[in-house]
């Protein structure tokens, strides 16, 4: 991700030689093999700044049924004035959260770090999460990795977050 919100929750994934490289193909046979799940998100690094190979990925899962979210730091106006593969992933998308982070206005409403981020329902799918979208309902996501690494998803209250680092929140 070249955007370089301060307080994003995942700066490790902004390098562009990090991460690791699979088949797009493998990867959509891993994501169909799944009969947990109803559909993908794609979030950092910047989805639509890998918008291409996203885009074919979102071609593969559709046929399936699944859907397709996407958290961008671009705004949708910025993406529809952006490159054929941005414009092509998000119309491959059923929901886009746009928006940089902003600290300074963080906000506990569903799916979004800070005020400034909007929802977009891009076809009707999940249109009956409408109702609930202005709630306050935030929520945080713990994987934990085989090696015992753990990665925390979402922006938890700084107390938590001092409380399970030692630290308070990155700004």
């Amino acid at each position: 991700c070249s955007l370089g919100c301060p307080g994003c929750f995942n700066p490790h994934t902004h390098s562009k030689g990090g991460g690791r490289t699979i088949a797009i193909e493998v990867l959509a046979q891993r994501i169909l093999a799944r009969s947990d799940i109803e559909g993908v998100t794609f979030s950092g690094g910047e989805p639509f700044e890998q918008a291409a190979p996203l885009h074919a990925l979102a071609r593969l899962l559709r046929p399936a049924g699944l859907s397709i979210l996407a958290f961008s730091g671009f705004t949708i106006e910025e993406i529809r004035s952006g490159s054929v593969a941005q414009k092509a992933l998000l119309e491959a998308c059923d929901v886009l959260v746009d928006g940089r982070y902003d600290p300074k206005r963080a906000t506990p409403r569903l799916w979004r770090g800070s005020s400034n981020q909007r929802i977009h329902f891009l076809t009707p799918r999940h249109l009956d999460w409408l109702p609930r979208i202005e709630r306050v309902e935030r929520t945080i996501e713990f994987q934990i990795a085989p090696d015992g690494s753990v990665t925390i998803t979402g922006f938890p209250e700084p107390r938590l977050s001092r409380s399970l680092t030692g630290k308070p929140p990155s700004s």
